[in-house]
């Protein structure tokens, strides 16, 4: 799959340049001359500019503008055409011009060709497309995959929300408590050296902070303290250091809570795209296990998974392998929707269900949060005021 960068120049001298998608030196000259642009240099891309993911929200206009023109009666390859003319998005003008090749030239399928972006769009929105594009219902799965890419972009725009005050907080408390332990507490402290004051215990700890902080030693701790996380997140990159990590978090306070849920609604929400988009029950699991993070939960997904294509029900399965991951409620939920063949119906409510209650403690957890950093934020102030200004107060009393 060539992909071009290139530099061309049009009819009033001037230089553009771009990333596009052509079999051929001469099809890429073809296609810049229908932008009225002249070729002057071009080399071929890196192999793995299709291996970097699209963002949620140009996938979602994507596929939006893609699922309008289907709907208006024009055949896909035209439709294709047209995004390729118009789309300004390099990366995304390059698949779609490898899609249109495979599609117009090859007499490829089109399910086959999105093949190549599991990495780009999402294996779950591949392998609904796939399923919609071979029972003759493109559109529907479109339609789908919309719906969850437009429930995906808004959970995103909300958690960014709630965690941007207390990261902003934060971040104000580090740098206020920086400017004052390096930048004013010294300036008192001449004072205090000056003055051969007896000062109290708080007042020393103050300093000692502030001297250690504006030593090499708050360095090589810093360096340290990198160290050991360099050093931990190696760790966790390996099969049991992430295995041992992801227990720990289930068993912390809420964090434990949050993650379940997280997990939860995921494998809901994937199953139920999958399901909705005409996949069969055991390979809508086996590509929605994929959506849940833990490999601890993911294990227990897997298992019931296995049980399922052995020929147990789904309630049952979930009951005996994953009874604290698959909650009561959920349950009884797949058995209703297996006997009544709504299970895609179903998972999907259940998956908004658990999604308010992630967002609800995530909620009480930030709520929680950012008072209790303003209240340090506090402390710190009063410490200060007590540890700096006392001693200064008690100056005219010594000089007497």
């Amino acid at each position: 799959m060539p992909v071009f960068k290139w530099s061309a120049i049009n009819l009033n001298t001037e230089i553009f340049y771009g990333t596009d998608f052509a079999v051929s030196q001469i099809e890429l000259i073809q296609l810049l001359q229908r932008r009225k642009l002249g070729l002057m240099r071009c080399k071929i891309q890196r192999k793995d500019l299709y291996a970097s993911k699209l963002a949620i929200l140009d996938q979602l206009n994507f596929f939006h503008d893609l699922l309008a023109l289907l709907n208006s009666g024009m055949p896909l390859p035209q439709v294709l055409q047209l995004f390729l003319n118009q789309t300004k998005n390099q990366s995304l003008r390059c698949m779609i011009g490898y899609l249109l090749y495979q599609v117009q030239d090859q007499g490829q399928n089109f399910g086959l060709a999105l093949q190549q972006f599991k990495t780009v769009f999402g294996s779950l929105v591949v392998i609904v497309l796939q399923a919609g594009f071979n029972v003759g219902n493109l559109a529907q799965a479109l339609r789908h995959v919309c719906t969850y890419l437009e429930n995906k972009l808004q959970m995103q725009r909300e958690l960014r929300r709630a965690i941007l005050m207390p990261v902003l907080t934060l971040i104000l408390f580090l740098v206020i408590a920086g400017v004052v332990f390096t930048v004013i507490v010294p300036q008192f402290t001449s004072i205090f050296n000056s003055s051969k004051m007896a000062l109290d215990h708080s007042t020393q700890i103050v300093i000692a902070i502030s001297d250690f902080l504006r030593s090499r030693q708050a360095l090589i701790s810093l360096f340290a303290i990198w160290l050991a996380g360099l050093i931990f997140y190696i760790l966790i990159k390996t099969n049991f250091g992430k295995n041992l990590w992801h227990h720990f978090l289930l068993y912390l306070p809420v964090i434990g809570a949050l993650i379940r849920y997280q997990s939860l609604f995921s494998f809901l929400q994937a199953a139920a795209l999958l399901l909705d988009g005409g996949v069969p029950v055991v390979d809508a699991f086996e590509y929605a296990n994929l959506a849940i993070h833990n490999v601890v939960l993911q294990k227990q997904s897997i298992s019931m998974t296995k049980l399922v294509e052995q020929g147990t029900s789904i309630a049952l399965a979930m009951q005996q392998v994953a009874p604290n991951f698959f909650t009561n409620e959920v349950i009884a939920i797949a058995s209703v929707g297996e006997e009544s063949g709504s299970l895609g119906v179903v998972f999907n409510r259940s998956s908004e269900v658990y999604q308010q209650r992630f967002k609800a403690r995530l909620h009480m957890l930030l709520a929680l949060l950012q008072p209790v950093l303003i209240i340090g934020l506090g402390l710190l102030v009063a410490l200060l005021i007590f540890a700096i200004y006392m001693p200064i107060f008690n100056i005219p009393a010594i000089m007497e």
